[in-house]
């Protein structure tokens, strides 16, 4: 489980940096 763990909160932080990137390409 804590591999699995792991592997998920890399995914979250990968889908939290595109969110933020879109975010600033639609402030822009």
């Amino acid at each position: 489980p804590i591999a699995i763990n792991s592997i998920c909160q890399k995914y979250s932080k990968l889908l939290l940096l595109i969110a933020l990137k879109k975010i600033k390409f639609c402030l822009s």
